[in-house]
């Protein structure tokens, strides 16, 4: 069994801390709590991993002292919030197991969705997060929301360049980061003759309903993925006589028997156990950065 130690006891930390003592590779020695003032530098000797559950602009720091400390690193997603930290990531790595929290490579609809789609038939994809996780005053929603679509993108498409970026924010209820975005840009991905698909995100701190949907526009068919439902519908054919078929064929599937942190928390200890490389390592947390990064860099330009 692996000695882990799991930093940061706050709200998702207790998520994880229930699901890694179902992890029989896994033995929790220590939790450590920032809210008490404990630091990595208070991590027992016998640890030979960490689970990083601290806030979004901490991780950089955590994740090189775990890394200085010669020890397997999970880190929740963002992996950092600069490309800069993400080069110092990268460059510090110890050769221990490295893995970032992109926990929806690990959710069955994603899955069956990489079987499902076409990415060379795809014409639009629509993305909206509305009223999911907590307000944040130190980043924006794209920061909090973009590194999972990101992933999502990523591992449905490849290796992607996006361009042709705009974004606007919206403040409603505070000023140092808007409640409300809406973000438009091209990817594509040449290598694999991908594109360019037009993609639209939406994210909102400061909607009453929540909705968790990812519709993907292909030639003749919709396909839309509902994460509060964990559901994939496909509609076919989508266009008729020139129009678009409000009565197609419907197809839904529906997955609700799994557990994604679950199944992430396994991998990440049987690339421990076994010396495998994880899906989400360091280059891959340093390319979601970089995307991040280029919307939340046109939000600051849209400021000016």
């Amino acid at each position: 069994m692996v000695n882990t130690a799991l930093v940061g006891a706050g709200y998702w930390g207790s998520k994880l801390q229930s699901t890694l003592e179902k992890i029989k590779t896994c033995k929790v020695v220590q939790v450590i709590d920032i809210k008490q003032n404990q630091t990595l530098d208070d991590l027992q000797d016998n640890v030979e991993a960490v689970v990083i559950a601290t806030p979004a602009w901490e991780h950089h720091k955590d994740v090189l002292k775990a890394m200085k400390k010669n020890l397997h690193v999970y880190v929740e997603k963002p992996m950092c919030i600069s490309n800069q930290e993400a080069d110092e990531i990268v460059k510090n790595y110890n050769g221990k197991t490295f893995m970032v929290g992109h926990i929806f490579l690990y959710n069955k609809c994603v899955q069956e969705l990489k079987k499902e789609i076409r990415p060379e038939r795809i014409m639009y994809i629509e993305i909206e997060r509305q009223n999911w996780g907590r307000y944040q005053h130190k980043i924006s929603p794209i920061q909090s929301f973009a590194p999972h679509d990101f992933a999502i993108l990523d591992y449905w498409l490849g290796k992607l360049d996006i361009d042709n970026i705009d974004v606007k924010g919206h403040y409603i209820t505070q000023t140092e980061q808007p409640d409300h975005i809406d973000s438009h840009f091209k990817c594509h991905n040449q290598k694999l003759f991908v594109g360019p698909i037009d993609v639209s995100m939406r994210y909102s701190w400061s909607c009453p309903s929540k909705v968790r949907m990812i519709r993907i526009h292909e030639d003749n068919r919709v396909i839309e993925y509902d994460d509060t439902h964990h559901s994939v519908t496909i509609l076919y054919p989508s266009m008729k006589d020139g129009r678009f078929n409000y009565e197609p064929t419907k197809h839904v599937s529906t997955f609700t028997d799994h557990s994604p942190l679950e199944a992430e928390m396994e991998h990440f200890f049987d690339c421990i156990e076994n010396t495998i490389i994880p899906m989400s390592d360091q280059f891959n947390g340093m390319r979601i950065t970089a995307l991040t990064n280029q919307l939340d860099d046109a939000l600051t330009q849209s400021k000016i």
